[in-house]
């Protein structure tokens, strides 16, 4: 009775001709339970952040390749859009992968397994990256112009400056509404550019020093810029200049370029837009044309110039091409050229509020004065290039401003006319901008 031994054993031959087990240990990806995971590695995006896949190896029969695709989210400025070939890997039995992001955006990522005949399956994961809001120079990222071409910067972000000096050829916001903040304010933060160097020669590109459309910028002294059109500030859009020192700027053509009919103007800044200046101190500078203080453009909206001082400019210390421009709270004094040039004068007649700028626009608007405004120290100190023009007790400029509360002085005075009135009127402009090394 040998015969059932027999049978078994033939039985067992042919199952395991005909089977893969107990030979194939690894189930098929249509088998598994397929999963990929991610894991990033910081909280706070400050330079570039690794994400770190993971997944199963892969048992696939005719295996061809592992591809690793991204795809952002939440795009805002990256250039990538839908899904990105990000690695290709012809080994099965790998089971990780490491990407970098440069970018605060959101991502997912697709791992995808293909056969010689194709596709055999996928798995797709989602990374929440948090919004890097703030950088911090330099301590974060160096140099402050690095800031312009950061990815991790957008609408509505600030970028702290910390205290110090620091050269700049040319800061471009590119359309995004950043916050430039300097953390020491004006008297510990200065942006220096190279009008020296044009002035003896001309060695610098046609560059605006800062050029914005959107945003704020606060806290710097920002001295020593030359460009073609505002030579430390082109603000046009909806730009907001705060409690900043503008001085010794130049507004120069440049040989060789393109000559507008505003090239050369506007020595410390060129608005246009809906521009606003507030609380900003504009002495000595200097356009080979027009507006050393400020030039305003004939594309200009609702462009605003509040509690500003406009002092010993080289020409004229406001030049306005058209409506659409409002002075209020202003001392516009001791400029060489002029104060105010308007042209032509009878289409502004309430250009000018609540400010003391010359004589001919007490005519205009009995709001505004014509008195010497009663600086506490026009002579340079040994140390500074910048005169301390804070009022003296008795100024006629102060409590001379607009008397709606909305204007009042921090200590909830009525507005004293200048700089260092109003509601943003308590800042500090002396300190950083020394003369220079003999």
């Amino acid at each position: 009775m040998r015969f059932p031994h027999r049978l078994a054993a033939l039985l067992s031959i042919l199952c395991l001709s005909a089977c893969d087990w107990p030979f194939n240990t690894q189930p098929t990806i249509d088998d598994a339970i397929f999963k990929i995971s991610a894991q990033l590695q910081t909280e706070r995006i400050v330079s570039f952040a690794y994400v770190d896949l993971s997944w199963p190896s892969v048992g696939v029969d005719d295996f061809r390749e592992i591809r690793v695709t991204r795809a952002y989210t939440n795009q805002q400025d990256t250039l990538e859009d839908q899904w990105l070939t990000r690695a290709i890997i012809d080994n099965p039995y790998t089971t990780a992968w490491r990407d970098t992001l440069f970018d605060d955006e959101s991502v997912s990522y697709r791992l995808m397994v293909y056969r010689l005949t194709g596709p055999a399956g996928d798995s797709q994961v989602d990374v929440v990256v948090p919004p890097t809001t703030s950088l911090t120079v330099p301590v974060e990222i160096q140099p402050l112009a690095a800031t312009m071409e950061s990815p991790l910067i957008d609408d509505g972000d600030t970028v702290y400056v910390l205290p110090g000096k620091y050269d700049v050829d040319s800061l471009d916001f590119q359309g995004r509404a950043i916050h430039l903040i300097g953390t020491g304010g004006a008297a510990n933060t200065c942006l220096m550019g190279l009008a020296d160097e044009s002035l003896g020669g001309a060695t610098i590109d046609p560059m605006v020093m800062i050029r914005m459309d959107a945003g704020l910028i606060e806290g710097f002294t920002i001295a020593e810029g030359a460009s073609e059109l505002g030579g430390a500030v082109e603000a046009t859009g909806s730009m907001v200049v705060r409690q900043c020192a503008i001085v010794n700027n130049l507004a120069i053509p440049w040989y060789g370029a393109e000559v507008t009919a505003i090239s050369g103007c506007g020595g410390g800044l060129l608005l246009g837009g809906d521009a606003r200046v507030e609380n900003c101190l504009i002495y000595n500078n200097m356009a080979i044309r027009d507006g050393d203080g400020i030039f305003v453009t004939e594309d200009a909206q609702n462009v605003r110039v509040v509690n500003c001082t406009v002092y010993s400019n080289q020409g004229s210390g406001i030049h306005i091409a058209r409506d659409g421009v409002t002075i209020e709270n202003c001392i516009v004094v001791g400029n060489r050229d002029g104060n105010v040039h308007a042209f032509p004068q009878e289409d502004y007649p309430y250009v000018i509020v609540y400010s003391n700028a010359g004589e001919k626009w007490t005519e205009v608007d009995s709001t505004n004065i014509w008195d010497v405004p009663g600086f506490v120290d026009t002579t340079l100190a040994s140390v500074y290039l910048v005169p301390d023009l804070r009022l003296l007790p008795d100024s006629p400029c102060i409590d001379a401003g607009n008397p709606d509360p909305a204007y009042n002085d921090p200590d909830g005075s009525r507005n004293d006319m200048g700089a260092f009135g109003g509601p943003y009127g308590e800042w500090e402009p002396i300190g950083c901008y020394t003369t220079p090394d003999p």
